[in-house]
């Protein structure tokens, strides 16, 4: 079962020179849970000698051999000759520190660790290792106080997912899930920013659906504050779920040297464009509604949802049968159709702002978007009016990652089926201005082969309902604006139209239609311009 290692120990040796102190004021005090691998098989014949001797940090486990607080050792694995992260973990600290260790082997969190908020009923009953969890943390903590310590919640360290990566239906429900349980575990211990590491399940023949459990944590990563996805691909396994010794050791490196770095909530400190939407006219083909981003600077959680029966109660002619498509570089690579709301979409909406987040979900799609050029398409065979809206999820957690350009092409007339293009400018008060170019596109997109498009298109943007500016025909002033954002130039004297603005942060709606009233493709565009351009 075990396999002997042959790597040097001396990266380990750090651990023998951290100088232990005396007694903290106060204690920290961390959760290890999760399946197999956190109740551990690493064999102790095969430890360096320098883990031989007790730490003085202390542990009480729960599901495995030990019941009761004794110091961190060998032997706290699946039995007294097995250890499991917590060994490395403990050692890597640099003071000492408590451990709640609950592991269960081939648990699973769509039934074992299900969160009460992840039960069908509101009243239903949460899984049986989610409730052994909340009750440990509880008695360990109040143990602790009656022993004459000030412990404090430090952070929760988590591997799980490979009991859910077996089956597709336990995969795709894994991030709404794991959503559901950080959130709910939160609650339930009254430390609403707890900070969780999250050992991402590694890609393994062994588990056919592993791939989708992965892309689920990272993506819970994105939208969690105090949430860190520690990569462990590298750390091998003798038979594609367990891990060696040497790999039991660094996973409890790396989980402890993730929260001693314990992420903090922050919030982003310079304007970006959060929210983006769009309503028009939907049908097919090049009749659909397509909205065109671009993430900047890493990847980012992005929530897409497509409404058209849910605008029958604003009074308006809605598409029926809605159908939303993904592409990148021009191939597609998502497709959702009319379905029950995920919860994880619902709570990624509720949280990104998206009003009634329960009820308006026609189609969704909750991704999380590396850097590239992307566009979705909202297509009706029955045609109508239909609403694509576009969620920034990673505002809270400040990643650099953010909406660079955006874009909406639609079939335009008049009235209701204009084109109506929304966005959020976010920031601080004190920031300065966001800079952008906003654009619609008519006359331009002839040389793109669009024979139909709209002959001179008028942009009018709002705020709170009043006229902030508004452009007709473009002006050649801003040739070199539309040439440093990396735009396609307009032809000199086209009626294509075109706005450079400083905007300060709020809710702003374009509204593009044909000044002679006539029908025909637009694309509208914004660009946020960099503090240097022109």
């Amino acid at each position: 079962m075990f396999r002997l290692f042959a790597r040097s120990v001396a990266i380990f040796a750090f651990a023998s020179h951290l100088s232990r102190v005396d007694s903290f004021a106060t204690l920290p005090v961390y959760v290890l849970a999760g399946q197999s691998n956190m109740v551990g098989n690493g064999n102790n014949a095969e430890l360096p000698a320098l883990y031989d001797e007790p730490t003085e940090s202390v542990i009480r486990t729960w599901g495995t051999v030990s019941a009761t607080w004794t110091n961190v050792r060998p032997g706290l694995g699946s039995n007294e000759r097995a250890f499991g992260p917590e060994l490395g973990f403990a050692r890597a600290m640099p003071q000492r520190i408590a451990i709640v260790k609950v592991a269960i082997s081939a648990s699973d969190l769509a039934v074992q660790w299900r969160s009460p908020s992840r039960c069908d009923a509101p009243a239903g009953t949460p899984g049986p290792a989610f409730t052994l969890l909340v009750d440990a943390v509880r008695e360990a903590l109040a143990g602790l106080r009656d022993a004459g310590e000030s412990p404090s919640l430090a952070g929760v360290g988590w591997i799980q997912g490979e009991s859910d990566a077996f089956r597709e239906e336990t995969a795709l429900d894994y991030a709404g899930n794991l959503l559901g349980f950080v959130q709910d575990l939160r609650t339930a211990l009254g430390a609403p920013s707890l900070p969780f590491a999250i050992a991402r399940v590694p890609i393994s023949d062994a588990m056919p659906h592993a791939a989708t459990v992965a892309a689920a944590q990272d993506l819970v990563g994105r939208l969690l504050p105090c949430v860190a996805v520690i990569p462990i691909d590298d750390l091998g396994t003798y038979d594609g779920l367990h891990y060696e010794s040497i790999g039991y050791l660094e996973l409890g490196v790396r989980m402890a040297g993730a929260l001693d770095r314990a992420p903090v909530a922050r919030g982003d400190p310079s304007m970006r464009i959060v929210n983006v939407s769009a309503r028009g006219v939907t049908g097919c083909d090049e009749r659909s509604l397509i909205l065109g981003f671009v993430p900047q600077g890493g990847t980012l959680p992005l929530l897409v949802r497509g409404i058209g029966p849910g605008l029958v109660r604003a009074g308006l002619p809605a598409a029926e049968n809605p159908h939303l498509f993904l592409y990148k570089d021009g191939k597609q690579s998502a497709e959702t159709t009319p379905r029950r709301a995920d919860p994880a979409v619902a709570w990624a909406a509720y949280r990104s702002g998206a009003a009634d987040p329960e009820t308006v979900e026609d189609v969704a799609l909750l991704r999380a978007l590396p850097v590239g050029a992307y566009t979705t398409h909202l297509a009706s065979e029955n045609g109508g009016v239909a609403l694509m809206e576009l969620f920034d999820c990673g505002l809270e957690t400040g990643d650099p990652a953010r909406l660079g350009n955006v874009s909406a092409r639609a079939w335009v007339r008049t009235g209701d089926e204009r084109l109506v293009f929304g966005f959020v400018v976010a920031g601080p008060a004190h920031a300065a201005p966001a800079r952008v170019l906003l654009r619609a596109a008519g006359p331009a997109l002839a040389r793109f082969g669009v024979a139909s498009h709209l002959p001179n298109p008028v942009v009018e943007l709002y705020r709170d309902g009043i006229l902030v500016a508004s452009n007709d025909d473009w002006h050649p002033s801003l040739a070199a604006i539309i040439e440093g954002a990396g735009a396609a130039d307009f032809e000199p004297g086209s009626a294509d139209a075109a706005l450079a603005l400083s905007l300060a942060p709020g809710a702003y709606t374009a509204h593009v239609f044909d000044a002679t009233g006539a029908e025909g493709v637009v694309l509208t565009e914004l660009y946020r311009l960099e503090d240097d351009a022109p």
